[in-house]
């Protein structure tokens, strides 16, 4: 594997060994300093891509360049009123695989998905359950709109939803 191409004063970027699809964010942080990401030239798809790609990596044993993922939760925060419901939802997911333990992504997950719990299907906001309880993360107002939602929509969840729900919940410590 090769290095990243340019040179650098910072000891931690000489050692990390970045996938190609992360590369890009990494070098924004690089450019602009303080290990934060304010490259506008991203789109909400581009970042879920380099999530998606990241929680991939991680799931299968891969995952090196924990140092670009604050810059990539910055980044969605930054944009997460330009995401679509599926989008929010699949960052979650991505996030919850790699790990993410910056609160204030989770802050505005939740802050979008209870402003916008109407516009989820029951497997995404199921999903929102199951991303934040794995983190051990309990946002209140999020898991108090679930539960009211899960509720009134129990006739429409699957059995896989219900249980996936109950673990989370009880994950979390939640007794709603």
């Amino acid at each position: 594997e090769r290095g990243l191409p340019i040179e650098s004063t910072h000891e931690w970027t000489r050692s990390v060994r970045p996938s190609r699809i992360l590369r890009q964010a990494l070098q924004a942080a690089r450019e602009w300093g303080n290990g934060r990401v304010r490259d506008t030239s991203l789109r909400p798809q581009s970042i879920v891509e380099r999530a998606l790609q990241a929680a991939r990596q991680r799931r299968n044993g891969r995952f090196e360049d924990k140092t670009n993922v604050r810059g990539l939760s910055e980044s969605a925060v930054k944009m997460m009123n330009q995401f679509s419901a599926v989008q929010v939802s699949i960052l979650a997911y991505a996030f919850s695989e790699i790990r993410c333990q910056d609160i204030g992504f989770w802050d505005s997950i939740a802050m979008i998905a209870v402003r916008n719990i109407d516009s989820f299907k029951n497997d995404q906001q199921v999903g929102f359950a199951w991303a934040f309880a794995r983190n051990d993360i309990c946002n209140h107002a999020l898991f108090s709109e679930l539960a009211a939602t899960a509720t009134a929509q129990m006739h429409n969840l699957t059995p896989q939803n219900v249980a996936n729900i109950v673990w989370a919940f009880a994950k979390v410590g939640r007794n709603d």
